[in-house]
């Protein structure tokens, strides 16, 4: 008989709880609850254990004493009371609180000297965890540790390989996962013949999907989760952060509001949420989350980013600043916080500040379209137009829907005389599905830059899109620009009414620039000759 979704989910619990893997243990506890009717709707593709590597739970005295070391933070003396330990949920404690005590030393001396520092025990665990991978005695949770270690040494391929066969023996473990997901440089990079057969993938094809702003995918996958696990808050978050990355922010804000109201001490998440609320400019609903968050616990990263993000609002960047740097003592990797900080520094015009958060947070994570192009507008104020658009590429390569990224690029490229590369860029911003040119900058560069090329149809068709948007939208302007040009175009053809509309327009118009009002003149007065030499003959 086959293990029911529900008793998977229980035996998954226990035993990652029973180990201290205590985040993947509560994702797998939120999972259990929020099943539906139809939990156990996955087919069981593996046999009967699901494929899962199980063993005996049994736990000595001295572990469950190391367990409890490990939980009040007492990594040494944890690793001491397991030392000799044989069996292999004992000796993987044995390796993790080793690992954690690396990590608590690393924080503290990167405290103290400001500069980033090495978990001095990986290449010791390397060594250990590799022997015992090598004569076959490492289980499923040794894999993974041993994948986080050749992670941390910057040996991505053997990282990714080692943690794919952890999730292949054990399907359940969320962190895993995710570690998989955070050093895939591009989405298809996985072949499916190395992840295991388990309902478990569908999570991290969605994540993935999520990852790589494939927006139908995920939307397609996370629907098919939703109907088993439709109480899922983790499912609700990753569709609310899929319509973020896809800039419908009304949408997206209204997942989080429901999420809110159902769970309302729930704080993974929120400053996304803060971050909509940022960009709609909605300073009262910023000020009340940032309030609720304060109760629930002003000391989580989350709470301080979106304190930084009302403070923000309030164009009180120093303060902001200072808030930013709080979430960060408290989780140095957190990734969002350098990403705001170093919008912070740009606004203050505190440009070596900016590049140094913005580095720190592609360092964390390389798939941060929002720190590269924050790099590019650091080094745009800097007057250094070829690191200007190296982070720009970057950035629009992860963001190829996001007309932002296209137009900054086109600027760059126009700023460097490199004019068929602006006019690439700036049609393919224009092509975007949440595209928006308020003041008509695009199409007014790209008419200047097909007139520059020697392209004037081109250039007219873009003038006259120009002249119908103003038409239609009070205060756009460039208009003049546009009648000055296509008169003398139309002039050129000897197409003399249509010049002389457009010569008519420009005196209409009244503009500021004498020289385009003198230009019309000088050309009404060669149409008129125009015409009388028209009609002698």
């Amino acid at each position: 008989m086959s293990m029911s979704r529900r008793n998977e989910l229980r035996w998954a619990v226990s035993a990652l709880s029973s180990r201290c893997l205590t985040n993947s243990a509560r994702w797998c506890a939120e999972l259990l609850v929020s099943c539906g009717e139809d939990g156990d709707a996955f087919p069981d593709a593996n046999g009967e254990n699901g494929g899962l590597e199980v063993e005996g739970e049994q736990e000595s005295d001295q572990y469950r004493l190391a367990r409890l070391y490990v939980e009040s933070r007492e990594y040494r003396r944890a690793a001491r009371y397991l030392s000799g330990r044989r069996l292999p949920k004992e000796r993987f404690l044995r390796w993790y609180a080793i690992y954690l005590a690396g990590e608590k030393q690393k924080e503290e001396a990167t405290l103290q000297n400001e500069s980033s520092q090495v978990n001095a025990e990986l290449p010791m665990l390397r060594k250990e965890l590799t022997s015992c991978r090598d004569a076959g005695e490492l289980d499923a949770f040794g894999h993974y540790l041993l994948g986080i270690v050749l992670k941390a040494l910057n040996l991505k391929k053997a990282a990714i390989d080692t943690l794919c066969e952890s999730v292949s023996r054990f399907p359940f473990h969320w962190g895993a996962w995710t570690e998989i997901v955070a050093m895939m440089e591009k989405s298809g990079e996985i072949d499916d013949t190395r992840l295991p057969d388990h309902w478990m993938k569908e999570f991290f094809l969605a994540h993935v999907a999520v990852e790589f702003q494939q927006r139908n995918e995920s939307e397609q996958r996370y629907s098919k989760l939703e109907h088993v696990f439709p109480k899922s808050a983790y499912i609700r978050y990753q569709q609310a952060l899929a319509l973020y990355n896809a800039r419908e922010f009304d949408e997206s804000q209204a997942i989080f509001e429901q999420i809110v109201e159902d769970d309302p001490y729930r704080l993974e998440g929120i400053d996304t949420f803060s971050d909509i609320l940022y960009v709609k400019e909605l300073r009262a609903e910023l000020s009340s989350l940032a309030h609720n968050c304060v109760k629930i616990d002003k000391y989580r990263p989350e709470t301080c980013c979106v304190i930084g993000n009302y403070l923000s609002l309030r164009n009180e960047h120093e303060k902001a600043v200072n808030y930013f740097m709080r979430a960060l003592k408290l989780n140095r990797s957190y990734l969002s916080a350098w990403t705001l900080m170093g919008h912070e520094y740009v606004e203050m015009k505190n440009t070596s500040a900016a590049v140094e958060a913005y580095r720190n947070a592609v360092d964390i994570n390389p798939r941060d379209y929002r720190a590269w192009y924050g790099l590019g507008q650091t080094y745009e104020l800097l007057s250094m137009p070829l690191y200007t658009l190296y982070y720009f590429r970057k950035a629009a390569a992860l963001r190829p829907s996001d007309s932002r990224m296209w137009f900054a690029l086109g600027n760059c490229y126009q700023e460097l005389r490199r004019d068929d590369r602006a006019i690439a860029c700036y049609e393919r911003a224009s092509s975007c599905e949440h595209f928006l040119d308020p003041a008509g900058y695009v199409l007014l560069r790209l008419a200047v830059l097909y007139e520059r090329v020697g392209k004037p149809e081109l250039a007219a068709e873009r003038y006259k899109e120009l002249i119908s948007r103003s038409e239609q939208e009070a205060g756009l302007g460039q208009s003049s620009e546009a009648h000055i040009f296509l008169a003398e175009y139309y002039f050129s053809r000897e197409d003399y009414d249509q010049a002389l509309s457009h010569c008519e327009a420009i005196l209409d118009l009244q503009p500021s620039d004498e020289q385009r009002v003198f230009r019309a003149n000088v050309l009404l007065n060669k149409i008129v000759a125009k015409r009388s030499q028209q009609a002698g003959e």
